[in-house]
């Protein structure tokens, strides 16, 4: 949506400087590389890096106006403030403010994503909805998607990460949303929060600009999600054990095939498909068929969008080679409660062999050994062969080889000569771990 110049002086409360009223601000950019035409320009550089030569460039290449700490002397149209970076939130507010349409947004240990995209994708069958791209949940995240809001819009969906409280309270002081989702608590960021309970604390901040009206919508089958109680705002509960409000049952896992499971909908129950493996999914179609209820939609328009959601890459994917082995490409991200889905998802295929290749679990800080060895117990019986890659995932190993055929490699490719060698017809092939593991860049040797 463009803004007039005045709009950006009364939000900034800034002292205007060569600014004309009809000055229109189409673009905001923070480095001078992203500067094009139309464009209000608030550079990251400190007061001594501030030049003139710097905000000319920045007129030649289309900047209308520039927002400074101080004036500098040229005719650059410029606004004035004390801080820049205040200056930046208090923009992003005002234009926040300018959209009376829902905005939804989405967190959790594991599936922000997936969840997020499933919404947005049944939305999408009555309103147009801006969401957040892949996973791009930090603040500049929250703030790409907020600038993507135009008039045609009439939902939003952002996707929010969370290092610490302050963090969450930006995002959603910024975004200001009226439905909030938790997927679930575990141990992704416990390095930097401390305890489950800190990220648990972290997370509800998603709700610190809440009215009597607004939303939470929570797993209430999660150890910690399942504490919340007495909010001054509605709390909806989805759970595949009959503790919620939206509750799966009659659960069809058919592994590469898909999950059918049942859901009461207005009074009736229904059967919900989903396209893709892995049983985990039905927590994120629950928070969507709540949701496409509250917007009005009816049974068909979400059903379709339900069995029409694909994760995104490196998510769940499933790759098939020759001599019918599959291979399922789950690396994207690694944490707890991810990684024991995806070894379900794994145990789920029917073929030969169940075969993971498991990288480490990052930024686990002093709870790295506890979870690997959580990890290795829970492979007991749910695969045939476990391949261990990383240095923390030696604890893996070392609880797997109890129960599991299980080798253990320093190195990737260490860990691909091996999974080469043992390879057989029909074998099914997990590979997960962290983004920082990387386990992806194996694929194309296979």
């Amino acid at each position: 949506m463009l803004l007039k110049i005045k709009e950006i002086v009364q939000a900034v409360n800034g002292q205007p400087i060569n600014c004309r009223n009809e000055l229109i601000v189409k673009h905001i950019a923070r480095k001078i590389v992203d500067i094009k035409k139309g464009t209000l320009f608030i550079p990251y550089t400190d007061n001594s890096s501030i030049t003139k030569e710097l905000i000319e460039l920045a007129y030649q290449k289309g900047a209308v106006a520039v927002v400074l700490p101080k004036e500098i002397n040229s005719s650059v149209p410029q606004i004035i403030v004390e801080d820049t970076i205040v200056a930046c939130k208090k923009i992003y507010k005002y234009y926040r403010s300018k959209f009376k349409i829902p905005v939804i947004a989405v967190t959790g240990s594991a599936g922000k994503t997936s969840t997020k995209d499933m919404i947005a994708l049944v939305l999408n069958q009555k309103f147009k909805v801006c969401k957040t791209i892949g996973n791009d949940n930090d603040n500049k995240g929250t703030v790409r998607t907020l600038l993507k809001l135009n008039n045609t819009h009439e939902a939003a969906v952002f996707e929010m990460g969370v290092g610490s409280h302050l963090q969450m309270r930006e995002k959603a002081d910024i975004a200001r949303p009226n439905i909030s989702v938790i997927t679930n608590i575990s141990t992704a960021h416990i390095e930097v929060m401390g305890s489950k309970e800190n990220i648990l604390k972290a997370k509800l901040q998603i709700t610190r600009f809440f009215d009597d009206k607004s939303i939470l919508i929570i797993n209430n089958d999660d150890e910690y999600l399942s504490t919340i109680k007495d909010k001054p705002f509605r709390i909806i509960k989805v759970s595949t054990k009959g503790n919620g409000d939206y509750n799966a049952f009659d659960i069809v896992d058919k592994g590469q095939n898909g999950v059918e499971f049942k859901c009461d909908f207005k009074g009736e129950p229904h059967l919900f498909k989903l396209s893709i493996p892995g049983t985990h999914f039905i927590y994120s179609a629950l928070v969507t068929i709540a949701i496409g209820e509250i917007f009005g939609l009816n049974i068909k328009e979400i059903k379709e969008g339900i069995e029409e959601f694909r994760p995104s890459k490196l998510r769940m994917n499933v790759l098939e080679l020759k001599d019918n082995i599959k291979i399922i490409v789950d690396c994207y991200n690694a944490n707890l409660l991810s990684m024991k889905a995806g070894i379900d998802t794994l145990n789920s295929f029917k073929g030969g062999r169940k075969i993971a290749l498991l990288g480490d679990i990052l930024e686990q800080g002093k709870y790295s050994e506890e979870v690997h060895r959580d990890i290795g117990k829970y492979l007991a019986g749910k695969c045939d062969i476990l391949i261990a890659v990383g240095k923390d995932s030696k604890y893996i190993f070392e609880e797997a080889k109890a129960h599991t055929k299980a080798y253990y490699c320093e190195t990737k490719e260490k860990a691909l000569l091996t999974l080469k060698k043992i390879l057989a017809k029909n074998d099914v092939v997990l590979i997960k771990g962290s983004r920082g593991m990387h386990m992806e860049e194996m694929l194309n040797h296979l």
